[in-house]
């Protein structure tokens, strides 16, 4: 019987409101109305709001968008494949995958931030990170494998434990460095500049992230990868005064001045209020952790700025 043939037949047993009698059927949908039909012959309706005909309509218009089946006793597979259940045990999984997921991010991932200033971190291995300020690292904490991420710029020291299977990995959004026992090199991926620069006496090996080849290329000591895009430049020899940060020392060459202006915010702890936009404004020079002036007096000296301490305000502006 389709689900039109059923509703017309309960139309006709419930017409007007009335219980008809229903024959005895070995039909199964007719069972099922002549069981609705005793149900109901026991029930009093109570009084209500709503009229008789609105009453009757809703019930035929539910009976529409819903589909009834004749009750049986279905066994454990059935059960189980029911929409109601699969329902229930994908909310159960979840929840467990869910608990399991929170546990992992909770104790398993580690993540350290220099907020305070530059800061130096150990991992698990011997291996030593020097952190700059607002920048940070993550990786596992149980069973640290090597494998870290970092966000914004730092000095990486291999420990060299004798182990020729050591693996010491650093990604970060443009590239994965790897990194041989005794290595020693410094990387910034930020928003400002992309920065690798081998400090060590052997080769480092490197991929960028946004290369369709993904190959391995090789960075020689001594050798400054950069960039300030996606796309990566070949390595070059210069001066090396740019890794001197941890001490204290700053050095740039053709950067951007905001990058140059967001390192003396992080380093001096302030905010320079300023309208620059420019893109082809760099900077080339040097200061030193003497004072913040001094920073601004020397930013400005190779630059058409000028700065004003006005309070406790530091503002940047073109030269009038």
């Amino acid at each position: 019987m389709s689900e039109d043939d059923f509703i017309s037949k309960g139309n006709e047993a419930f017409k007007d409101g009335k219980i008809t009698p229903i024959s005895s059927s070995e039909d199964e949908e007719e069972k099922l109305l002549k069981k609705i039909s005793d149900h109901t012959s026991n029930l009093s309706l109570p009084k209500s709001k709503t009229s008789h005909d609105d009453a009757w309509n809703k019930i035929q218009k539910d009976i529409h968008q819903n589909t009834f089946q004749v009750e049986r006793n279905p066994n454990v597979f059935e059960k189980l494949l029911s929409s109601k259940t699969i329902t229930r045990i994908a909310a159960v999984i979840g929840v467990f995958v869910g608990l399991y997921a929170l546990w992992f991010f909770t104790n398993d991932i580690e993540r350290v931030t220099a907020r305070d200033g530059m800061m130096e971190y150990t991992f698990p291995d011997g291996s030593k990170a020097m952190l700059k300020k607002g920048s940070s690292i993550e990786f596992l904490k149980t069973g640290f494998d090597g494998q870290i991420y970092l966000d914004g710029h730092a000095q990486f020291d291999v420990h060299d434990d004798g182990d020729d299977d050591h693996n010491f990995e650093v990604k970060t959004n443009r590239s994965i460095v790897f990194a041989n026992d005794g290595s020693k090199f410094d990387l910034r991926d930020d928003q400002h500049i992309f920065q690798l620069t081998n400090l060590g006496e052997s080769s480092i090996s490197y991929i960028e992230e946004h290369s369709v080849a993904k190959k391995s290329l090789s960075l020689k000591s001594g050798e400054i990868l950069e960039s300030f895009d996606a796309q990566f430049s070949n390595p070059v020899q210069r001066d090396l005064s740019h890794t001197k940060w941890v001490d204290g020392n700053f050095a740039y060459y053709e950067a951007p001045i905001l990058m140059v202006i967001d390192d003396i915010e992080k380093h001096f702890g302030v905010i320079i209020e300023h309208k620059l936009h420019a893109l082809d404004l760099f900077f080339t020079g040097k200061f030193e952790n003497n004072g913040i002036e001094n920073a601004l007096m020397e930013v400005c000296s190779q630059s058409s700025l000028e700065y004003i301490l006005n309070e406790e305000k530091i503002i940047l502006q073109q030269k009038k």
